[in-house]
């Protein structure tokens, strides 16, 4: 990026496929007065900008909702009987409500991201910058964000709005009223079509079939929340034939990460199954009655479905990507593969924290789907939001991946907000 450029009182948008140095950027520009980037901002001054980075850290995980969206306002000195007027209509607006008296921890992904980003739009600050904000988020809240960012704006209770995003989000910059904008693309000269054969050949040559081709039947199943009595998901019917693509689709909040849990056999102690079961190869491993049924066999059943969760990119950020690949994954890649793996930057010498939120994420995803497919064991690969930091590119291989993996002979479910991601799979709407 030209180190002359200045962004001035308009929207701006960066984006960019994973690695291309997006939140490198975004930090310099906001971090660091003496930077290269730090007379980015002449007409508004560093402090009165809300950073929201894409790693959710902004919020404190032990609080609930309601505090979480107070503070920010009382600390911006808006009265507090203002702050809750604020806070009752920005619930009502996002149709979250019955979550304002959960804890932080006890939200969906899709939850936590929203609350994250309302806490930097309620702080009162003429500026925000926001990495990756509609990744995790449903269709409707996505819109209803942009909506609230156009009528901040347009109400000049908002001057400036600078955003980064993967490149696979580019249409959402259209649907954001600008007044002065501009949208700067980064680019990459990775080879995705190279990176999608090696690890294409890599799953068919270490592809291992399952032990049991299991079937997955779900009766009616309703999941409400201790507290709240809020129902996670109701009244579930669907039977998941082995081998076979399923994409899962509804809003945040809906219980498709709950359901994912209840497949391995781990529910989080507030939810409650009021009705229904879970059948896996016929027995029955769940009921509204007894919870798991039968817990030493059930466990042996459930232990065949292998879970990768939203939040699988913090396994390796203490571990170098080389030595993964070297030590745990030896024997998969050919020495020219490796080579050729090295020239992509798919894995890396330099510590995981420099590398991007996408390009970790990614990797992750790659060395879990491996660890599933070599072991005779898992008939089941349980995917929850895979896609969410990842480019188009990456998406695109991501699919076809999982579409090779139900071809060879072990089932997949897939966790989703993207219609077009998994146009051949079996879609299912919660």
């Amino acid at each position: 990026m030209d180190k002359s450029y200045k962004i001035k009182s308009f929207h701006f948008f960066l984006l960019g496929p994973n690695g291309s140095g997006k939140t490198s950027i975004f930090n310099n520009f906001f971090h660091s007065q003496n930077s290269i980037y730090g007379d980015s901002f002449p007409n508004i001054n560093n402090k009165d900008f809300t950073f929201i980075d894409q790693t959710l850290l902004n919020i404190y995980p032990s609080s609930r909702v309601e505090s979480s969206l107070l503070i920010p306002q009382i600390i911006g000195n808006i009265p507090i009987a203002v702050a809750n007027y604020n806070l009752n209509i920005i619930l009502e607006k996002f149709n979250i409500s019955y979550i304002r008296n959960k804890r932080i921890t006890e939200l969906s992904g899709g939850e936590f991201k929203l609350v994250n980003i309302l806490t930097g739009l309620l702080t009162g600050k003429k500026g925000l910058i926001i990495e990756d904000p509609f990744g995790m988020l449903d269709e409707d809240r996505t819109q209803t964000l942009i909506q609230q960012i156009n009528d901040l704006y347009f109400s000049n209770d908002l001057k400036q709005v600078i955003m980064n995003m993967p490149d696979s989000h580019e249409n959402y910059v259209c649907d954001i009223k600008k007044k002065n904008f501009i949208v700067y693309r980064l680019e990459s000269t990775k080879n995705y079509q190279i990176l999608s054969e090696i690890l294409h050949h890599a799953i068919q040559k270490n592809f291992v079939h399952p032990i049991n081709n299991l079937e997955i039947k779900i009766d009616n199943l309703t999941f409400d929340e201790k507290i709240i009595k809020h129902p996670s998901l109701d009244r579930f019917n669907q039977v998941f034939k082995p081998s076979n693509l399923y994409h899962i689709r509804g809003t945040n909040g809906k219980g498709k990460s709950l359901f994912l849990s209840a497949l391995v056999g781990k529910l989080p102690h507030i939810i409650k199954m009021s009705s229904g079961s879970i059948l896996i190869d016929n027995k029955i491993i769940y009921n509204a009655t007894n919870k798991y049924q039968h817990k030493r066999s059930s466990r042996s059943i459930t232990s065949q479905m292998f879970l990768i969760p939203q939040n699988c990119h913090y396994l390796f950020l203490y571990e170098l990507p080389n030595e993964i690949i070297n030590n745990q994954l030896q024997g998969v890649f050919s020495s020219q593969e490796i080579d050729e793996l090295k020239k992509l930057s798919f894995f890396w010498e330099r510590p995981t924290l420099e590398a991007s939120l996408g390009e970790i994420r990614f990797f992750t995803l790659i060395y879990a789907i491996i660890s599933f497919i070599r072991n005779a064991k898992y008939s089941w690969l349980l995917l929850d939001e895979p896609d969410s930091f990842l480019d188009i590119n990456h998406k695109k291989i991501l699919s076809s991946l999982v579409k090779l993996i139900t071809e060879l002979g072990k089932g997949v479910i897939v966790v989703s907000h993207d219609k077009e991601m998994l146009n051949d799979a079996i879609p299912i709407n919660l």
